[in-house]
């Protein structure tokens, strides 16, 4: 005999603004601790804080990057 399977509908959600913030922190503690662990004395990793950033412009070279 078989057991009828029930499949649960699953809906599609926004999240809320908590889940939004839980997320963002999560992921800046992991960049975080990418950036403590990496050695950058070289540059392979530049982090701005986003204040220093606001009103930045950006000036493309003018030689080719190709």
């Amino acid at each position: 005999m078989k057991k009828a399977v029930s499949h649960a509908r699953i809906e599609k959600r926004a999240p809320s603004m908590a889940e939004l913030r839980a997320l963002k922190r999560q992921s800046q503690k992991r960049d975080h601790q990418i950036a403590k662990s990496v050695d950058v004395s070289e540059g392979q990793m530049l982090l701005l804080r986003p204040k220093r950033l606001r009103g930045a412009k950006v000036r493309w070279p003018k030689a080719s990057l190709v």
